[in-house]
């Protein structure tokens, strides 16, 4: 018993500080509450650090593109990590992209996301992750709504 204390002391202080350090957001996993949406919609959740917006244009493009065809079938939700608020603010605003945009340190996003890789994008329907996307690369590896397809596929599941 003894040398149990010290073990269970040590897992405990470990999943205090390091929450979800070794889980990431996977398909058919419950999405956390901020992308919850009524039934028949689908929540594009999208994750970016600050040093990735301006590579980011192209995911916004799409996600405009999505947002234009399904109008309020479909809902972004965008987590920006580790940016100043109104900079994050001031790209989705310049992007010209309608829905949510939560800020978050580093350290939060990780208690909520685990060690998931930024940028990736999360559809999201009846509070479950349907699909987790990587966003191609570079903006030449796209091919024609990469994003739409799937989100088409989603709202006909």
């Amino acid at each position: 018993m003894r040398k149990l204390v010290p073990a269970l002391l040590v897992l405990a202080a470990a999943a205090y500080f390091f929450p979800g350090r070794f889980q990431r957001l996977s398909e058919g996993d419950r999405a956390p509450a901020f992308w919850a949406a009524p039934p028949g919609q689908v929540v594009l959740g999208w994750t970016f650090r600050g040093t990735d917006l301006l590579r980011c244009e192209s995911e916004a493009d799409e996600l405009r593109r999505v947002q234009a065809r399904w109008g309020a079938r479909t809902r972004v939700v965008a987590v920006a990590v580790g940016v100043d608020s109104s900079i994050a603010a001031s790209f989705f605003r310049n992007e010209r992209l309608r829905g949510d945009l939560l800020v978050l340190d580093e350290r939060a996003y990780r208690r909520r996301f685990g060690n998931a890789p930024l940028p990736r994008l999360y559809l999201v329907r009846e509070g479950r992750v349907v699909e987790v996307i990587e966003p191609p690369k570079a903006p030449e590896a796209m091919e024609a709504s990469w994003l739409g397809t799937r989100v088409h596929r989603s709202l006909l599941d």
